[in-house]
């Protein structure tokens, strides 16, 4: 990827956020980093973790790293995949593996499973006409409010969510929680109109200010092989946990 391509994603993408007051840095860390949330306020405690849409644990893991005082809760709803992060954590006593998907309303929905299994997703625009033979599952889904009332989970400090178009339904179903003192919200988007596969930045952004949070930061920003923006990790801060 050359220089002369990446400069007009980078101005394209600050254009977008000064509107909003703010400039986009590209540092070379991860998201997952302790420092970035110790800035955020002195002595800030993050207990619990919901890693939703944990794949094989990766994320997880870091987190955990940043956090050992956490208890992380990892919700992946496709088998296979669920046995490959069942694999990689069971070891690790602060995490937890549900074969379960979160959105915005307790359902069961078929899927399509693709060859890339990381780019599953549950938006129904992706899953039409699945053909009889053609790889599916059916999964159930749940919300982060139903799945706190039931496991006695009163606050989630940091909510990560990596759903393939899918996070907007999974924050909106965890509204109660969010508002009860969620912290960071941690979640994958992306700027192209019509892309099924990540949710829009606006669309985050306008839903979780008028739940009192901010857009603090940008991470781990992925090109195609023309340098073009294709998505990234969003992250946000409730008001008053600026960094």
């Amino acid at each position: 990827m050359t220089r002369p391509l990446i400069r007009p994603v980078r101005a394209a993408l600050n254009t977008i956020l000064k509107r909003r007051g703010l400039q986009i840095a590209f540092e070379q860390f991860e998201g997952t980093e302790r420092s970035i949330y110790e800035s955020a306020s002195e002595g800030i405690q993050i207990k619990t973790i919901f890693d939703v849409g944990a794949y094989r644990g990766e994320v997880a893991k870091k987190l955990l790293s940043s956090f050992p005082e956490a208890v992380v809760h990892c919700f992946e709803p496709v088998s296979h995949t669920y046995q490959e992060l069942l694999s990689e954590t069971r070891t690790l006593n602060n995490i937890y593996a549900h074969h379960l998907a979160l959105g915005s309303k307790d359902d069961v929905r078929e899927i399509r499973l693709r060859v890339l299994s990381g780019t599953n997703s549950l938006v129904e625009g992706l899953n039409q006409n699945i053909s009889t033979g053609e790889p599916s599952e059916r999964v159930r889904i749940t919300t982060i409010d139903a799945f706190c009332d039931k496991t006695g989970i009163d606050i989630v400090d940091f909510i990560k969510t990596d759903t393939e178009g899918f996070d907007l339904s999974v924050l909106q179903g965890g509204e109660d929680t969010i508002n009860r003192g969620t912290k960071f919200i941690f979640s994958e988007f992306g700027l192209q109109e019509g892309d099924l596969n990540h949710t829009s930045l606006n669309a985050l952004w306008k839903y979780l200010e008028s739940l009192r949070f901010r857009l603090s930061g940008i991470f781990e920003p992925v090109y195609d092989k023309n340098g073009v923006f294709e998505f990234g990790n969003a992250l946000f801060v409730k008001t008053g946990r600026g960094l």
